[in-house]
Formats: C-alpha cells, sequence, structure tokens
C-alpha cells in the first residue's frame, strides 16, 4: 500500500465547472468552495452544487478536471477544528527544516498582525502553534508552506495512529461538525483510517506542484496574480501524477540515472529551470536516482533512453520509456 500527498496552490488559475448546461466560469482554484457555499451572491450555478456540501463536491469536480483523476471523497476542516484536533492529540512534534519568521502573521480571517518565530529543529506543536506554522506565508511563499502543511499532516497521523486515537478522533470530529464539511460517511472514515494505519511513513511520497517544476506565474485580465500551467492542457501534470507512485521494487534497485536536455530551450521563460532540472525535480520526488546531465549540443528531435546496463536495469528503463516515449538504445 503506498500514498502520494500531492499540493495544489490556491493561486492556480483554472476552468471551475459551476455554471449550468455544462458551463464553466475562470477562477482561482480556492475560489471553487466558496462558489459552491455562497450560494447568495452565486444564484446561477448548478443544482447540483446548491446543497450543503455543494461547496466541497464543486472544489473536488474542479480539482478532478486539473489532475485527470477522480476525487471521490473530500474533507474541509475550519481553522477551529484544526486547532481542535491537534490539541486533541496533546499537540504534535515536527520537524521544522529551515527557522521560520514572520512579523506579519494575520491575527484573524482579515485583520491585524503579530510576529511570529519558529526555530528550525523538533518543535512540539500545540493546536494554535500548529496553525501559525502551517499558515504563514508572508516572509517566504505558497509553496513553502504548502510542504509545511504537508509536514503537519504527517505528524497529525502519526500522532492519531500512536495512540490508537482515531476513534477519539471520529468522535471529536462529529462534535466539530460546524467547522467540518466532507462527503464521508462514518463507515467511510472507518475504513480509511484502518488503510492508512497500515502505511509506514516512507509509503507516503510527496510533492507540491508550483513554479519550481510546472507551473508558471501569471496576471489574469482583471489584474490579479495567478499561477497557470506550463503546458495549458494540463497534459504534463496529469501524466506525471498518473505515474506517481513506481513500483517499490524497481525504485528499490536504486538505478541512477541523468536527464539531459535535447530540446534546444537551456532555460524555459519565467524564470523557473530548465526542462531537465524541472524533469528531474519531478523523479526525485517520486524516489527515482536522477540527476541533471550536460544539455546535449543539438536539438533532439525524438527522446532518447540510452541503456548503459547491460540488462541489468531493465525495469527502471522500461518505467522511463513507459513515461516519455521515444526510442531505447542499448550502448556499451
Amino acid at each position: 500500500r503506498e500514498a502520494m500527498m500531492i499540493s495544489l496552490p490556491r493561486d492556480l488559475w483554472v476552468k471551475i465547472p459551476a455554471l449550468p448546461r455544462n458551463g464553466s466560469m475562470m477562477g482561482k482554484l480556492n475560489s471553487a468552495y466558496a462558489i459552491g457555499t455562497d450560494h447568495k451572491n452565486y444564484p446561477n450555478i448548478r443544482r447540483e452544487w446548491k446543497t450543503d456540501t455543494g461547496g466541497g463536491d464543486l472544489a473536488a469536480a474542479t480539482v478532478s478536471q486539473v489532475i485527470g483523476q477522480p476525487v471521490d471523497y473530500w474533507v474541509g476542516v475550519d481553522f477551529k477544528a484544526f486547532r481542535e484536533v491537534v490539541d486533541a492529540l496533546g499537540g504534535v512534534r515536527v520537524e521544522v527544516l529551515v527557522a521560520l519568521d514572520d512579523p506579519y502573521f494575520p491575527t484573524g480571517e482579515s485583520s491585524g498582525m503579530m510576529h511570529i518565530h519558529v526555530n528550525a529543529g523538533w518543535q512540539q506543536f500545540d493546536g494554535e502553534r500548529a496553525l501559525e506554522y502551517a499558515r504563514s506565508r508572508e516572509t517566504t511563499s505558497d509553496f513553502d508552506r504548502s510542504r509545511r502543511q504537508q509536514l503537519v499532516m504527517l505528524a497529525i497521523r502519526q500522532r492519531a495512529f500512536s495512540l490508537n486515537a482515531i476513534p477519539r478522533m471520529l468522535s471529536l470530529l462529529s462534535a466539530l461538525q460546524d467547522n467540518v464539511r466532507s462527503n464521508l460517511r462514518p463507515g467511510d472514515i472507518q475504513q480509511l483510517a484502518d488503510v492508512a494505519g497500515h502505511l509506514k511513513a516512507e509509503d507516503i511520497r510527496r510533492v507540491a506542484i508550483d513554479t519550481s517544476n510546472l507551473l508558471r506565474s501569471g496576471t489574469s485580465s482583471n489584474g490579479q496574480y495567478i499561477l497557470q500551467p506550463l503546458d495549458p492542457t494540463y497534459g504534463a501534470l496529469q501524466r506525471y501524477l498518473a505515474r506517481a507512485l513506481p513500483d517499490r521494487s524497481t525504485l528499490a534497485s536504486r538505478v541512477p540515472f541523468q536527464v539531459q536536455d535535447g530540446s534546444g530551450r537551456y532555460w524555459l521563460p519565467y524564470g523557473i529551470g530548465t526542462p531537465a532540472s524541472i524533469m528531474t525535480s519531478l523523479l526525485q520526488a517520486q524516489g527515482w536516482q536522477a540527476s541533471v546531465g550536460p544539455a546535449t549540443t543539438q536539438r533532439v528531435a525524438q527522446t532518447q533512453i540510452l541503456d548503459g546496463s547491460d540488462g541489468s536495469a531493465a525495469a527502471t528503463v522500461a518505467w522511463l520509456h513507459d513515461y516519455f516515449g521515444g526510442v531505447v538504445t542499448t550502448v556499451a
């Protein structure tokens, strides 16, 4: 059993399937939930979104279009519920990889500021402190925040299972029903908990989709800061996620390989790196022993996979061929 934790940025500019007759509207990813819950300001949305779970259902449908895979279940948790869950567990331990200093942390939903500082190293967080660490972005970025949020979520999972606290968590979430929204039924939650309980930390891989890999910064027609996919069809993102969990026995062989740039585009626009460096970071997130090799001096018309393993890396070569296509050539 394996799992992949994927973070999508809130500023991703997406098509939101909110309108009748298969109509859509453009907006930031995080606006999909609001559109499905604010029936006063969005009275003309589809009937299927005008329900108690409309916000999460519309957000799930929007994310599904982006990643090219169904989103069967979703959970929406507000700040109060987040704090209560962490406190009910007696707090969580999080390894802070880089010290965080934010003099502009919001004290409320939309007004007021305070100064927070978190030292590097292992830290014990209560609910309030965990929320501060997960929310802060003023002095870092949304992408740093995505990675911090993943660490906090993994810490909550680890703490809950170490205490065998899932039954208690189910009761707590039920008591916080005004602060938690989900399309999961109690039986679904228990089944999900049973599956998650068999996952080890090394079975969970993490990736944040951001401007270091598949996205670029931009501006909407009305002047908003937005993020857009380098591939406007989302094909590159969807192909990557569809193959996000390579066979563990193949990964365990730890076959090293280089990604060389033969596109002739040695630096992409928007300042995000080369095609080879972007692809290498994505492959490393999956667990591959990938590194960036020297770019070719001439543009290569078709992807080439050069196999010098004398047959010892057949599974890795097969996976690379399935992902990239092209021609496999055996070299001495």
